[in-house]
């Protein structure tokens, strides 16, 4: 099963406490899961998880950094807390700089138009 940011339509405490009980269920169903989410507190909460009856155990993976480039290289470690949010902001044109420059940009075209 493939879950790709569950629970982001609830608040992150209700979101944890529920992933936390999905997580086990799963576990005791014996299905093979990637939950992707950036809740790193579920990944600290492994202990509790794998408390559960169930044969398969959880573990946290993460993606590499190489020269401070991400390599997309999946490694089992625990979360470093980044998300890479300022990166997916650069790349969409949405930094305060970005957006202030747009906005400089379009009232220029105004005025000479």
């Amino acid at each position: 099963m493939l879950f790709n940011e569950p629970l982001a339509s609830t608040s992150f405490t209700e979101g944890l406490y529920i992933a936390k009980d999905v997580l086990q269920a799963l576990r005791i169903m014996g299905a093979r899961t990637i939950f992707n989410t950036h809740m790193h507190e579920l990944a600290m909460n492994l202990d509790e998880i794998n408390s559960t009856e169930g044969t398969l155990k959880a573990a946290s993976l993460i993606t590499g950094i190489s020269e401070g480039q991400r390599n997309y290289k999946v490694y089992i470690a625990p979360p470093d807390g980044v998300s890479y949010a300022r990166d997916i902001a650069e790349k969409y044109g949405v930094t305060l700089d970005q957006l202030k420059k747009t906005m400089n940009g379009t009232a220029l075209q105004k005025r000479a138009s």
